[in-house]
């Protein structure tokens, strides 16, 4: 074999293994408008507030994997607004054909129809909230800390050293507002489903002895949203990760710029 030719292989092949799977999907990010008037844009899906907002159509599906077709009928949108207390959700989900799972707070919503929001206030990945809710208006919420004293990630974005990573699922976020309602067409089918969710600024920067929002401000966020058909579950993101693991994958959510 020509010594050069097995060389250059051999380099293809250790840069190819350790180049982090991140650099081939950009981080996304987004600028955050804040709400122009006094009024909370929650519980009135019409507010100007929304008709301004940050717009997210989810696209992406997960490391390796195609874009399932029956995305192609059911299309995702995420709105995003804040003020100087709160981030404010909207996540819209086109669908005729919903299957949600669970009865209470708490329960695994993901085995079902489901939309997953994740958020970190600081961007440091050793604390953020996964918040799970579906057209019941259920929501599991659960809070990861990373107790060891450097965080690692994989080539695609997982935590290394999951022996020091604690999922808290009894956590309950604290003054937390969200509504689910339905979306209907004219003659009063439904066509999908709405999601509203408040979260405290308080909450997302308590670790950094703040209480407010404030223009120029970073958040790490991911939007997922999963269904279930055939006995298969199907994801679509707005940063892609491994299938199964965005709970995982603290170093794969985007930015979210507030303005």
């Amino acid at each position: 074999m020509n010594p050069f030719f097995f060389l250059s292989l051999l380099f293809f092949l250790f840069f190819s293994w350790n180049t982090p799977a991140a650099e081939a999907t950009a981080l996304p990010q987004i600028r955050v408008p804040s709400v122009t008037s006094n009024r909370s844009p929650f519980g009135d899906s019409e507010a100007p507030a929304w008709k301004k907002a940050a717009t997210i159509h989810l696209e992406q599906p997960a490391y390796g994997m195609r874009k399932h077709p029956l995305w192609k009928t059911r299309p995702t949108t995420i709105l995003l607004t804040y003020d100087r207390d709160n981030l404010y959700v909207m996540v819209i989900c086109k669908d005729e054909t919903d299957q949600p799972s669970g009865k209470k707070h708490d329960d695994e919503l993901h085995r079902g129809d489901a939309v997953e929001l994740f958020i970190d206030g600081i961007g440091d990945h050793k604390q953020y909230l996964e918040i799970q809710m579906n057209s019941r208006n259920l929501v599991r919420d659960v809070n990861y800390l990373f107790t060891g004293n450097t965080v690692e990630l994989d080539r695609n974005g997982i935590v290394r050293d999951g022996r020091n990573q604690w999922d808290v699922p009894a956590f309950d976020i604290p003054a937390f507002q969200h509504k689910t309602s339905p979306i209907l067409s004219s003659d009063g089918k439904k066509r999908g489903w709405r999601i509203e969710a408040v979260f405290p600024a308080k909450l997302l920067l308590r670790r950094n002895g703040q209480t407010q929002f404030s223009k120029g401000m970073i958040l790490r966020a991911n939007f997922v949203r999963l269904k279930h058909d055939r006995g298969e579950m199907h994801s679509i993101f707005w940063s892609p990760t491994v299938y199964g693991r965005p709970h995982r994958s603290p170093g794969r959510m985007g930015y979210l710029i507030l303005d």
